[in-house]
């Protein structure tokens, strides 16, 4: 490993450019999630470029624990870590299920 360089798998899941111009084709969708620590694959940053207008929310964990009858029906709730000049950061992500 590089010093100070973060060491990322190169075979994590990810999204290719025409997933991404996909997801975008449906202005409604504000924000996506994802449960891998990027969107893109190593060495890109085509999916963050095609999804500039889109909130992106890498590395969520338990999204199992999300009732199959709830998954197309919750709230998403992130609580974000300012860091002053910087376009992104770590937030504590919430889903809130109603029963």
């Amino acid at each position: 490993l590089e010093e100070n360089k973060p060491h990322i798998p190169e075979n994590l899941p990810y999204l290719n450019k025409e997933a991404a111009d996909f997801i975008t084709s449906f202005n409604q969708i504000k924000v996506i999630g994802i449960d891998s620590l990027t969107v893109d694959p190593v060495g890109s940053h085509v999916a963050h470029q095609a999804l500039k207008s889109t909130l992106i929310v890498e590395s969520l964990v338990n999204l199992h624990e999300i009732p199959s009858e709830s998954r197309l029906n919750f709230n998403l709730q992130t609580t974000p870590l300012r860091i002053v000049g910087a376009t992104g950061g770590p937030v504590v992500a919430y889903v809130y299920i109603q029963l």
